[in-house]
């Protein structure tokens, strides 16, 4: 998933907020003293993390594995770091 498309997710998630819901975030926001742009890069790195951490699942209940001698070439194809944000 593209930064783009994090992107997108996140602010249709921010719209679905309610006025009361979003004066709560934004107080809570500000009584942290963690901007918004602080809080969409972890949210963004938790969404790597357990990307990652599904590919890494996929990859040892699947069976491709057994059929090819090289797996270490297999894994890294699987957990693809062009998903990760930079």
């Amino acid at each position: 998933m593209s930064h783009q498309e994090k992107q997108r997710i996140f602010d249709e998630y921010a719209k679905t907020l309610n006025d009361f819901d979003r004066k709560i975030f934004e107080s809570f926001l500000s009584s942290i003293a963690i901007g918004k742009k602080t809080i969409r890069e972890h949210v963004f790195v938790a969404c790597d993390l357990l990307q990652a951490e599904q590919q890494k699942r996929i990859y040892e209940t699947t069976e491709i594995d057994r059929l090819f001698s090289n797996n270490k070439e297999i894994k890294a194809s699987i957990i693809n770091p062009e998903n990760l944000i930079k």
